[in-house]
This record gives structure tokens, sequence and C-alpha cells, in this order.
């Protein structure tokens, strides 16, 4: 395993950890230079929702690596690559469960799917507001997202037919 360095984009492991912070991606701003088992990693969290922690190597799956400290510029380009990592996710899963034709062989064609699918999202975010769970709010932003990817593989010729 390399050594983990300040700046390189991190995602906490399942195992050893707070349930709060399993999964969640963040960039490390300090190295204390402890030794293994003395926490010596402290990462930015890109929710809001978390406050800063430190961790030990065996608990942190490095992403990419930095060459720089961290700025705020890197803490939202990894809070980007990770929401575009989730929706890529789902896109696929949700691919290989309904296949091309779901959104291809809709009547009326593919874009007034689209943008029924994505005008049905929207209303659903406006009628949750204030009382649904904010992990309902985020796949429905996930959902509007994959279905933009949707429409730019159609635009490019780039969908599957089969």
């Amino acid at each position: 395993m390399s050594r983990i360095a300040r700046g390189d984009r991190v995602r906490v492991l399942e195992t050893g950890n707070p349930a709060e912070f399993r999964g969640h991606v963040g960039v490390v701003l300090a190295d204390d230079g402890s030794e293994e088992g003395d926490f010596p990693y402290k990462v930015e969290f890109l929710s809001s929702d978390l406050d800063n922690e430190w961790f030990d190597a065996y608990e942190l799956d490095v992403i990419s690596e930095s060459a720089s400290a961290p700025t705020t510029s890197n803490v939202f380009e990894t809070s980007v690559l990770s929401a575009f990592e989730d929706a890529r996710l789902l896109l696929l899963e949700r691919h290989t469960k309904y296949g091309p034709k779901n959104i291809s062989a809709t009547p009326y064609g593919w874009k007034v799917g689209l943008i029924t699918r994505i005008s049905d999202k929207l209303a659903r975010l406006q009628h949750m507001e204030g009382d649904a769970t904010d992990e309902s709010r985020v796949d429905a932003w996930t959902d509007i997202c994959n279905y933009a990817i949707i429409g730019l593989l159609n635009e490019r010729g780039e969908w599957p037919d089969k």
C-alpha cells in the first residue's frame, strides 16, 4: 500500500469505523507523522454533515493521489467526482436491470420519455420538500443526472439499440 499524503482523495472503508463515516469520500488535510495505530490522517469530508476526523491508514482507501496540498477546489473536485461515481454505478446497475429499450422504445421517442421522467422527478422533489429523507431527495437528483447522461448519449448516437 502506498503511503497516504496530504491532498490524497480517500474513501473510508466499511470496517472498523463509526457508521456515519463509512463509504464517505474526503481529502487528507494533514499527516501528523505518527505511526500507524495513532490515527495520523486528518480527513475533510465532502459531506457538510460530517466533521473533519482523524483516521489510521488501514481505515482509508486512496482513490487518487494528489501532488499538492488540498485546497477548496480539490475538495470541490473530489465532491463532483464522488457524485459522478455514485451516479455512474446506479446508471450501470439500472441499465443491466432494464436494458436500453427502456429508453429507446419509449412511445413518442426517447426525448419525450426522458423529459417526462425528469419532469416526474422534479415534481416529486417539489412535493417531498420537508417531509422526505435526505436519501430520497439524493436518489431523485441522481436519477435526474442519469437521465441527462442518457439524453447526452442519445444525442451523440451512443445509446445502444439492443
